[in-house]
């Protein structure tokens, strides 16, 4: 049986995204903040390494964040490199009227 690429894409997609906009989301309020002169909260910083109250991912957050960015780029890369149903079609058709 063979994966289909993009629906295991789009199932990805929102599970993985969320750790990287999280990060990306605190660390540019935080330097905002610092640029601003304001002391950030002591929450952007503790959510920006990963550390969510009693859960504390600090030592694999940042490897969650590589394979976060794995998956989505080999996933959208291999889901790119396929030829979609769209094109598939369009070159046929394209043939057909060269016939």
């Amino acid at each position: 049986m063979a994966i289909n690429l993009r629906v295991l894409h789009r199932a990805l997609v929102p599970i993985a995204s969320l750790p990287l906009l999280l990060t990306a989301f605190t660390g540019a309020l935080y330097s905002v903040l610092r640029a601003m002169d304001i002391k950030p909260p002591f929450w952007v910083m503790r959510l920006h390494i990963g550390r969510f109250g009693e859960l504390n991912l600090k030592p694999w957050y940042s490897v969650l964040l590589a394979v976060c960015t794995l998956v989505l780029v080999f996933s959208g890369v291999g889901m790119y490199a396929l030829p979609s149903r769209r094109r598939a079609r369009a070159k046929a058709a394209a043939a057909a009227d060269q016939d």
